[in-house]
């Protein structure tokens, strides 16, 4: 697969896709987190300049996941939406337009966010999936808690990994994968992020342009020099 990086969870081949989209073959099942649908409108309607095009952008790059992919199922790992003042009529047809052209199933695991929009408009035909989901050996959540015995998937975090050569410095998304938890990046580009550790076990891949690049942990640990400069951990 064209510029994601290959890796193992529970056994199962899975990749890191540079759109931000974790992409389980065996299952035919996308996995994203943090999409956070009317953001921009939320932002708006509290009088802050928000330029247009961010909602388009992100259904777009996750349907163009979905025709590549030829994904039967999306599942989302939680703030599928951003709040219920960000779904104004203009939002839910726009997003409802976008639906009628996806073909694969959705599935929500609600987040924080969703919890203030505790009814999605039906034409969405998102299905609810409760605070957690198992996908084979994998457990699906918001936060990212571990589980004795399984492989977490969660986003919430929205991960970041900062880069820095001399004077320069570059912060990018990434996945951080710990031994019983997979972060995923947000898919929205509309977010700020936490950046993560590159402790020992922590293995982060960083979205950089079109390609998921594999960062040298031991570099992501160091606060001084070359590499990835890191300031929280989600190591467990």
């Amino acid at each position: 697969m064209t510029g994601a990086a290959r890796v193992t969870l529970a056994g199962s081949e899975a990749f890191l896709r540079p759109d931000r989209s974790l992409w389980l073959p065996a299952l035919a099942t996308l996995v994203v987190a943090d999409l956070h649908v009317g953001k921009e409108a939320a932002f708006r309607d509290a009088g802050l300049a928000i330029p247009e095009g961010i909602l388009d952008e992100t259904l777009a790059r996750l349907g163009r996941a979905v025709a590549e992919c030829a994904a039967r199922r999306v599942v989302v790992a939680g703030d599928l939406v951003h709040s219920r003042r960000g779904l104004p009529d203009g939002v839910v047809a726009r997003f409802a337009r976008w639906r009628k052209d996806v073909d694969a199933a959705i599935d929500l695991v609600r987040g924080n966010h969703d919890r203030h929009a505790p009814q999605l408009p039906p034409e969405w035909r998102v299905g609810e999936a409760g605070d957690e989901l198992r996908l084979g050996g994998l457990v699906v959540r918001h936060e990212p808690e571990p589980r004795e015995g399984s492989l977490v998937v969660a986003g919430h975090l929205h991960p970041t990994v900062a880069l820095r050569s001399g004077v320069d410095r570059l912060t990018l998304p990434c996945f951080a994968l710990s031994p019983r938890l997979l972060v995923l990046p947000a898919f929205t580009r509309f977010s700020r992020g936490e950046r993560v550790n590159g402790s020992p076990g922590t293995r982060i891949y960083a979205v950089a342009g079109d390609a998921t690049v594999e960062v040298d942990p031991e570099l992501a640990g160091r606060g001084s020099g070359g590499g990835a400069v890191c300031a929280a951990t989600i190591a467990r």
